[in-house]
């Protein structure tokens, strides 16, 4: 009886995320996004970038923004510092000061460091953009990239758009390949809720907002500029998309702590989110199907937590009955395989990232000022 129950919760682990995912396949095959996309339509935009001791990229990221394929008079750039202490805001006026920088620019700083979202909303008082765009100091967009996602805003039904990220050190180890990984499944979803209607989850290194969409940023403790923002959006009645064609550069963590410290910060905005959301569709004020809301629930929520039955499960299953200690020696065999070992990597630390940011949730210890990876910073690599 007790194995019928494990097989019956494995199954739940792993059916129902299939399910979802030959969906989104399946609806990604017929693709027709149904937005009226024009690649003339060159609006003026605001790119926001918060900084927070981004002395070693900064420059870099300045240097990416100069390049980018838009009109000189349609881009105004916001550079916001929030009290950094190396100097960066030094590194962006030497820059300045040596490079003929195409664009309009303003320089604004922060006494007191309140979260990346309370900085983009201080920003947003000195915007001019019809549309507004978000990045990082530390991601790096195509050239094409701002071109190719404010065309989908010719549609006056889309009030959000958000891109693809490339994984500068995507080989770097067996934990920036378990990302990769993971991206691949994650935008699959993302294109194929965007086809139905909307995706709820984005990512602020390249997202992009139509001004009158929002009046601004989610800055509530736990909930994201990004992900918070984009369900208010929608329950406005506005579709937010994802398209893989704006793409931007990043990288990930490459070790174990690095990858759960991420993960589980990014997990926490997910799984508010997501709750969010839940809310409020069963209110009424969400136009996106019930099956997106709850696959995504399931998937946020309660999978990491049946994950953790079933593995707690199946270690009572092996220590009560050695008989079947071989299946367990199978598995360890079974990871000697690369791939796979990626894959679990993957599908294991992202379930572990999901508990720990539903703790906070749950006890309300929620914050919105988090601790730079360092290991994520672009002086590492080669770019």
């Amino acid at each position: 009886m007790f194995v019928v129950f494990l097989l019956l919760l494995w199954g739940s682990l792993l059916f129902p995320p299939a399910a979802y995912y030959v969906w989104m396949l399946m609806r990604i095959r017929r693709r027709n996004v149904s937005v009226s996309v024009n690649f003339a339509y060159q609006p003026y935009v605001t790119l926001i970038v918060p900084t927070y001791n981004e002395a070693t990229v900064i420059a870099k990221k300045l240097e990416n923004i100069n390049e980018l394929d838009y009109p000189e008079n349609k881009l105004q750039v916001i550079i916001i510092d929030s009290s950094s202490i190396d100097g960066t805001l030094d590194e962006v006026k030497t820059f300045l000061n040596k490079t003929n920088f195409r664009f309009q620019i303003i320089l604004l700083s922060e006494k007191e460091r309140l979260g990346k979202s309370h900085a983009l909303n201080v920003a947003l008082k000195y915007s001019a953009g019809e549309i507004i765009a978000t990045s990082d100091a530390d991601s790096f967009w195509e050239k094409d990239a701002l071109k190719k996602a404010v065309s989908y805003f010719a549609d006056p039904s889309i009030g959000a758009v958000t891109g693809k990220e490339e994984l500068i050190n995507l080989r770097r180890g067996v934990y920036t390949l378990s990302e990769g990984v993971y991206r691949k499944f994650y935008y699959n979803l993302r294109l194929g809720e965007s086809i139905i209607h909307s995706t709820l989850i984005f990512q602020g290194e390249l997202a992009l907002y139509r001004r009158t969409a929002f009046e601004e940023f989610e800055d509530a403790p736990g909930y994201s500029d990004d992900i918070g923002t984009v369900i208010n959006i929608v329950s406005r009645g506005y579709r937010c998309i994802f398209i893989p064609e704006a793409i931007f550069y990043d990288t990930a963590a490459f070790s174990f702590r690095g990858r759960l410290r991420v993960k589980s910060r990014r997990s926490e905005h997910l799984v508010s989110g997501i709750i969010k959301s839940l809310k409020l569709k069963i209110k009424g004020r969400l136009p996106v199907m019930w099956r997106i809301i709850f696959f995504n629930f399931y998937l946020h929520v309660i999978s990491p937590i049946l994950l953790t039955l079933a593995i707690l499960a199946t270690a009572i299953l092996y220590f009560v009955n050695f008989n079947s200690l071989w299946f367990l020696g199978l598995f360890f065999i079974l990871l000697l395989i690369k791939k796979l070992r990626v894959f679990l990597i993957s599908y294991i630390t992202g379930n572990l990232a999901l508990i720990l940011g539903l703790i906070p949730f749950i006890t309300g210890k929620r914050s919105n000022v988090w601790k730079k990876v360092d290991e994520m910073r672009l002086k590492n690599y080669n770019f």
